[in-house]
Parts: structure tokens; C-alpha cells; sequence
């Protein structure tokens, strides 16, 4: 996170966010939450609003390879497909 200020001192009060979080969360939680966001590879490093984000939806207790599902394409008459722009469509 200090990493992402010119001048190390300027992101002190941004660990001190991170570390009052730590308290009201638990130091696991956050732990995880900052692995997390650190696999995203953001440039500069993620910021304390990312990881409450990570907290907040409970997205640290998943594992990071997990895949999202992906629901079936969505059917309708002003939906156009891939067909239309003479592409396949890709399905996972």
C-alpha cells in the first residue's frame, strides 16, 4: 500500500484504515481479504476501499481460482447474437 504514494509517510493513514479495520473484522479476515486483493495484480497495489469490498461481500472465504457460474445467455427479442454480427457466440 506504501508503495503507491511518491512519499512513504503519505500512506500511513492509509495502513492505520486498514489496521482499525483489522480490529472490527479480525485479523484473519482481513489477512485473507488483502491476499486477495493482491492476486488482482492493481497497479500501485489495492486501496482500503477494494478490501472493505472484498469484506463487505464475503468474497475472501472463497477461493481465488474459484470460477464465477455463468448463467444461461439471456433470451430475448432485443437480445442479438452472435450470429448477428457474424461471430459465435462463446458459452462456458
Amino acid at each position: 500500500m506504501l508503495a503507491r504514494y511518491v512519499i512513504a509517510e503519505q500512506g500511513y493513514r492509509a495502513c492505520l484504515g486498514l489496521l482499525r479495520l483489522a480490529e472490527t473484522v479480525g485479523a484473519s479476515r482481513i489477512n485473507a481479504a488483502c491476499e486477495r486483493a493482491l492476486q488482482v495484480g492493481i497497479p500501485g497495489g489495492p486501496n482500503r476501499k477494494y478490501i472493505e469490498a472484498i469484506l463487505k461481500k464475503g468474497l475472501e472465504q472463497e477461493s481465488p481460482t474459484a470460477k464465477a457460474v455463468r448463467n444461461a445467455p439471456l433470451t430475448h427479442e432485443n437480445v442479438r447474437g452472435g450470429a448477428y454480427y457474424d461471430k459465435e457466440e462463446i458459452v462456458h
